[in-house]
């Protein structure tokens, strides 16, 4: 369990590089070049076969051509030597930086250690967005702005050069991308990419919440880099009134600077279904063999287990800024005070606790009414049959079947 939760944790690491403190300056893009030498090169990093690797990357740069000097800025570093981060991060104090690369440094990281894809595209500018989006960026880079607050789905890596490509056009592209609807939803990029981790990918998918389920366009699907590549490159470069020059697309291929073994793309594993078969398989087993250590064992893994995501669901919403985290349709079918289980034995015999065990179906059963109803627009569907599962083996460990209103055991002659 420990495992599981530190993985949680580096969930939010995504995108991102460590950093030792002291932390340098960006170097200013130069503005006593003239701007038609300059080339605004967008780099999009494919995804990777490690956790922190599973949304991809994004990097901007901008080629002096005259003198074949490059400057690459990346939106994702933080310090991981900050024995605070944790804390910090959780309860949504998430400081990170933009930090300064090399393209050698570029292919050699993801060449060498982390074998990923990089593509490299010319942005096509006119001389006067091109002009606003230096300016623009050297703000970002100077000491006082450097900082942000990291949102790892509305502002990272991705969307803070997305958002300023957008203004240095006037805001053409959101307004193109937000009139499309996105491809897929947040949830669906939780369950697959994280997927990777199955067990990571079905706790986070049963803790976030129906902020992950509304309709997106693809102005906020562009937060995952290689969506942000594809609708760019489906976008025709644009003039200064706005118009579009059709002759030119915004996002012109330049070069595949790494070619990676695999995309390391992986299809949604729906972890779902071996936690619900692991569930009816311990009922199973507990009820024709009612042995008290089996019981007992059952209860300390998986009141432990279902009673620690209920109680993080709940510290989430009460201290963290994580607003997908906060309210939960889940909560009603994991209650953090299900670590009672553990001491299963001493409790079980307890009369409140059939009324425990029986609050549990009642709202099993709001839980089923509200999400088959679309009351609540959580895609939380997944979850019923794990909530079917658990609530049978609550019921069947603690000695009783709700049905039968008394104890009862199956035994074999």
């Amino acid at each position: 369990m420990l495992r599981l939760l530190l993985l949680l944790f580096s969930f939010f690491y995504i995108n991102t590089t460590s950093l030792a403190r002291p932390i340098p300056v960006p170097n200013h893009i130069p503005t006593d070049v003239a701007v038609s030498d300059i080339d605004v090169e967008l780099y999009t990093v494919g995804l990777g076969p490690a956790l922190y690797m599973r949304y991809g990357h994004t990097l901007l740069g901008f080629h002096v051509k005259s003198t074949g000097a490059r400057l690459i800025y990346n939106w994702g570093m933080f310090d991981f030597q900050d024995p605070l981060f944790p804390i910090h991060f959780y309860l949504g104090k998430r400081t990170y930086w933009v930090g300064q690369s090399s393209l050698e440094g570029v292919v050699r990281l993801y060449k060498d250690y982390e074998d990923r894809n990089v593509w490299r595209d010319i942005i096509n500018l006119t001389e006067k967005q091109k002009t606003e989006l230096i300016r623009l960026v050297n703000e970002k880079l100077s000491a006082e702005n450097m900082f942000f607050g990291y949102e790892h789905f509305e502002r990272n890596c991705a969307t803070i050069p997305r958002d300023l490509i957008n203004d240095s056009l006037g805001q053409i592209l959101s307004k193109n991308l937000k009139a499309e609807p996105a491809d897929h939803d947040f949830r669906w990029y939780v369950r697959t990419h994280l997927g990777i981790v199955p067990s990571l990918g079905w706790i986070l998918d049963i803790a976030m919440n129906n902020k992950l389920d509304v309709p997106q366009s693809k102005w906020e699907e562009s937060f995952y880099p290689i969506k942000l590549r594809e609708y760019a490159a489906s976008l025709p470069a644009y003039n200064d009134d706005g118009t579009p020059n059709h002759g030119q697309s915004l996002l012109q291929f330049d070069k595949q600077l790494v070619k990676a073994s695999s995309d390391w793309f992986q299809p949604d594993p729906n972890f779902y279904i071996y936690v619900t078969g692991f569930l009816f398989a311990v009922t199973v087993i507990i009820l024709f063999f009612p042995i008290p250590v089996l019981t007992g064992l059952s209860s300390v893994f998986l009141g432990g287990v279902f009673g620690i995501i209920g109680f993080s669901m709940i510290v989430s919403w009460v201290f963290s800024t994580h607003f997908d985290m906060h309210h939960n349709i889940n909560m009603l079918l994991f209650f953090p005070v299900d670590l009672i289980l553990i001491f299963l034995p001493k409790w079980k015999q307890k009369p409140w606790f059939r009324n425990y065990v029986i609050c549990h179906w009642i709202l099993l059963g709001v839980h089923i009414s509200v999400s088959l109803l679309g009351i609540s627009n959580q895609n939380a569907l997944r979850v019923i049959p794990v909530g079917i599962a658990y609530s049978i083996w609550m019921s069947v460990a603690s000695g009783w079947l709700i049905f039968k209103g008394k104890s009862f055991h199956l035994r074999i002659p």
